[in-house]
């Protein structure tokens, strides 16, 4: 069985609209498309006959025979000079535990949002009567913004209900 090493809901979705980064470095990355073309890539060279004579293979080698750019002295200076000691996270758990517990006094399971809210029914209608010119882009966007300070008010009350810690809303 193939796969990708992570879930591609985690990684950006393509390399192909990272203009500003050099083919020299994009050829040394993959997002969500170019994992899958990978992919791809594998089942072509397993399934071969003489996996080590496909077009796949041989390019994949030759990228990896590769110098990687980018190659920093300093770095590796620093990075050989790393120990055991450099491993260690202080302070401990337990003591950064009590600190936090200290600080943001949260419940013990507390409440988040992580991501957007789902669109609702009315989002979605009121984008396709803008799409249809059956509303205009100025009652869209007073709707929108009504829906946005909605959020963040739900957001504000689910935490004050999970923490006494107050909620910066940046709009």
């Amino acid at each position: 069985m193939l796969n990708t090493s992570c879930s591609l809901l985690h990684v950006p979705c393509t390399l192909s609209n990272r203009v500003k980064l050099p083919e020299s470095y994009k050829k040394h990355f993959a997002f969500a498309e170019e994992k899958l073309e990978e992919l791809a890539q594998l089942r072509t060279i397993r399934s071969s006959h003489s996996p080590n004579e496909t077009a796949e293979y041989k390019d994949n080698a030759a990228l990896h025979s590769e110098p990687r750019i980018g190659s920093d002295s300093a770095v590796k200076e620093r990075t050989a000079a790393l120990t055991d000691r450099d491993f260690i996270r202080l302070p401990t758990f337990e003591e950064r535990e009590k600190v936090q517990k200290a600080r943001f006094k949260l419940p013990l399971f507390p409440t988040t949002t992580i991501g957007s809210f789902p669109q609702t029914a009315d989002v979605k209608a009121a984008r396709t009567a803008l799409r249809k010119g059956e509303l205009s882009t100025e009652d869209y966007e007073q709707f929108i913004s009504k829906k946005i300070t909605d959020c963040v008010a739900l957001q504000e009350d689910i935490t004050w209900q999970s923490t006494s810690m107050p909620v910066l809303a940046v709009t």
